[in-house]
């Protein structure tokens, strides 16, 4: 039934947007971690 079909493709959008919200979390983690990283570079370059 139409009902069915749209239950499933509810659920599959739920699916997908939970699994795009962890990506995207995970994306700005690394992002932080690669600035912090880029800091140290330059504070090491300093150094030299």
């Amino acid at each position: 039934t139409l009902q069915a079909i749209c239950t499933d493709y509810y659920k599959r959008i739920t699916q997908l947007e939970d699994a795009k919200y962890d990506l995207e979390y995970e994306v700005s983690q690394k992002e932080i971690m690669i600035n912090e990283l880029a800091i140290q570079v330059n504070d090491l370059r300093g150094k030299l």
